[in-house]
């Protein structure tokens, strides 16, 4: 296997390998490990962390409800939001790498930032039966989880530069115990459906619970929380979009499974008034409210474990992004020693090192304890649809462009592609409405500011881009 080929370039003191050299490699991910991957990727920390956040956003379980099944329902990506940008824009060569800078910069690290957090807080839950007071600046709580949080990423990072099959057989195993735990929780929702008690719970679903806050919103902050919540539930499911880049390493990506069962199961079990008043989340009320102290306990070591795993599936992402965004040369000055492979062991070294390196420093400078999910996950998750919402554009623009191409392996109807973009432009903007004070009260920024900085890093990258591509 070789990874010296240097071919000519136009930019001194950098040696880049042939374009095809990612995609000459051996695939190590076949169908069943490539699964292992998404698994993980769907199965994170957001379906135990969002449906708190939701049910409080949209104040009521039936509405929760329909938020989690129209985001099961997005815009599908297909090949990836890059190949829509540069076909649509063919002209300007290597456009659609500045959707590669925004996944190296923001998307994948703020979904690595957000997972690698919960996976370190709910480990200290299972062990202190708490978080502490994350939100004293360099205080010992928040030094004690922020170490942890690093010392979990630098696991992950460790075990897949060792090996590429380590980092598959680790994967495969916490998605096999992550699938049956979420089986589990399903089961035992429904079985709860027959005892009286819980199924008052499904008693006017749609009728708001009642809080502790009797600060009525106005008509904007119900927007602003509206589009807040489609935020976390897209947050959610976005792995099922992840896979899309790394199947230069897979053979035949699997389809896509719903939440809907564990968002009832937690509907069944836990009551409304808890659900939206505690300052804990739904899922830690479940196993309290099933098992007591020990059901809490697994619970929070459930969603440990859970976020452990996905944090491994994006770190192998996030990887190859970096490798072959260096490869095109699309990140200036360093591009010749990240898309490096070590030859002993066939991983991106390099690309690991550089991410591991890159997301410590915003885990530790970020001063906001309790928010950091919110902040790194809003900031991921919103410029991702961003990109959903380019990607339909291109699609709209490509069918006028390709009218006697073959669209048998695609189809988007013009309809659909209109629909999804108006929602999609209407997601994009109800975020930056104003939020009750009453949901942000504890944050030390503005509910915006993750995507305003989320827009600035997509106007840095159209800087790269345009100077790089006129040099």
């Amino acid at each position: 296997m070789e990874h010296n080929r240097i071919v000519p370039n136009d930019t001194p003191g950098i040696d880049i390998p042939e374009q095809n050299e990612m995609t000459s490699r051996v695939k190590i991910l076949n169908t069943a490990s490539g699964l292992g991957f998404n698994i993980n990727n769907i199965i994170g920390a957001a379906i135990f962390m969002a449906p708190s956040s939701v049910w409080r956003l949209v104040q009521s379980p039936g509405a929760t409800l329909i938020f989690w099944l129209v985001g099961g329902t997005r815009f599908p990506s297909g090949s990836g939001e890059q190949k829509y940008l540069e076909e649509t824009f063919i002209k300007w060569p290597k456009f659609g790498h500045i959707f590669t800078f925004v996944m190296v910069i923001i998307i994948l690290p703020g979904g690595i930032i957000a997972d690698v957090h919960v996976s370190a807080t709910y480990f200290l839950y299972t062990i202190q039966g708490n978080d502490g007071n994350q939100n004293e600046y360099f205080g010992k709580d928040f030094i004690e989880l922020r170490f942890l949080a690093v010392a979990i990423l630098f696991i992950v990072t460790f075990y897949h530069m060792c090996s590429n099959q380590l980092a598959i057989k680790i994967n495969q195993i916490f998605a096999i115990f992550k699938f049956f735990a979420l089986l589990i929780i399903s089961i035992i929702g429904l079985i709860t459906l027959r005892e009286a008690r819980f199924k008052d719970h499904w008693k006017g679903i749609f009728n708001n619970t009642l809080s502790n806050d009797t600060y009525q919103r106005s008509a904007l902050e119900q927007i602003g929380s509206y589009g807040n919540a489609m935020l976390k539930v897209i947050f959610s499911y976005n792995g099922w979009n992840n896979l899309n880049y790394s199947t230069e390493e897979l053979n035949s990506p699997e389809r896509r499974m719903k939440y809907l069962l564990m968002i009832a199961a937690f509907i069944t079990v836990v009551d409304p008034n808890d659900a939206i008043n505690s300052k804990e989340i739904i899922a830690i009320h479940f196993g309290r409210t099933l098992f007591g102290e020990p059901g809490k306990r697994f619970i929070s070591f459930l969603i440990s474990v859970s976020a452990f795993g996905s944090v491994g599936a994006m770190v192998f992402m996030g990887s190859r992004i970096i490798t072959y965004s260096a490869q095109t040369k699309f990140i200036p000055k360093v591009s010749s020693k990240l898309y490096k492979w070590n030859k002993k062991v066939d991983t991106p070294s390099n690309a690991l090192a550089a991410q591991f390196i890159y997301c410590t420093i915003l885990i530790l400078i970020f001063p906001d304890g309790k928010s950091l999910f919110t902040f790194f996950s809003n900031m991921s998750s919103y410029i991702t649809l961003v990109f959903y919402g380019v990607s339909a554009i291109c699609l709209f623009v490509l069918r006028k462009k390709q009218k006697e191409a073959d669209y048998r392996n695609f189809k988007a109807p013009l309809i659909a592609v209109v629909i999804s973009f108006l929602c999609i432009v209407c997601l994009i903007i109800a975020p930056f409405f104003p939020l009750s004070y009453s949901l942000y009260d504890s944050t030390i920024y503005p509910h915006y500011l993750p995507f305003v900085i989320s827009w600035i890093a997509t106007l840095i990258g159209v800087v790269i881009w345009f100077f790089r591509a006129h040099n």
